[in-house]
This record gives structure tokens, sequence and C-alpha cells, in this order.
């Protein structure tokens, strides 16, 4: 069978997470001023962000060894912090110019972009394996 079958569903389930937490925040046009939603939301947005988080780790030890990886996963915290404050810049920027949807467009190239590179140039090795 596939191998990485568990961390496919995980990522999906993340997913399915983050798209219902949009849509518990959007429902109905009121229950993002309620109660029940802002904690509704919050919680499905620890569950998911906590499940994208596990599969971080697993995911950076393929590729680093272990003496380098603690270093690793800081610098990747790191830069990840960094994007998302320069990502909400943007994003801000782009809402009051009214350009967002170009602006979503142009992050999905970035992350395509991204993607192609990781997996062109990415081979993950064990260096533990018996």
């Amino acid at each position: 069978m596939f191998k990485y079958k568990k961390n496919i569903y995980s990522c999906l389930l993340y997913n399915f997470i983050c798209f219902g937490n949009l849509k518990l925040v959007e429902a109905g046009g009121h229950l993002e001023h309620s109660f029940v939603g802002v904690i509704g939301a919050g919680f499905l947005f620890g569950l998911g962000y906590g499940m994208f988080d596990s599969n971080n780790m697993p995911i950076l030890c393929q590729f680093v060894t272990a003496r380098h990886r603690a270093t690793a996963y800081g610098i990747m915290n790191m830069v990840g912090v960094f994007a998302g404050a320069a990502v909400t810049q943007l994003l801000g920027k782009w809402t009051d110019g009214g350009n967002l949807g170009i602006g979503f467009a142009m992050l999905a190239f970035v992350v395509a972009i991204a993607l192609i590179v990781q997996l062109y140039f990415l081979r993950p090795v064990a260096d533990n394996v018996e």
C-alpha cells in the first residue's frame, strides 16, 4: 500500500477543518459575532493547525540529519512567522485597493513555484534505518 497514506489523510482533514472554519465564520451572517461562533472557529483553527504542525517535524526529519533537526525546525518556524507577517500586510493592501482576487492568484503562483522547486530538488532519505 501507499507508505504515506496517514499523512495524506491528516493533510486532507486539516484542509477540511480550515475550510469548515471559514464556513463557520461566514455562516448565516451573524455567527461570527456570537460567542459560539468565535469559540468554534478558534477550536477548529487550533485543531487544524495542530495537525498541520505535527506533520512538519516528521517530514523535516526525512531531509535533515539528526544533528541539525532542531536548528532546521527553528529556521522553518521563523521563516513561517516572517512570511505570515508579510502576507498579512500584502493582503491588507490588496483588500484596500480592491485587488484581493488578483493577490490570491499571485500568491497561488508563488506557492506553485515553491512546490515545483521542492519536488524537483528534495529527495527524502533516512539516516537511522537499519
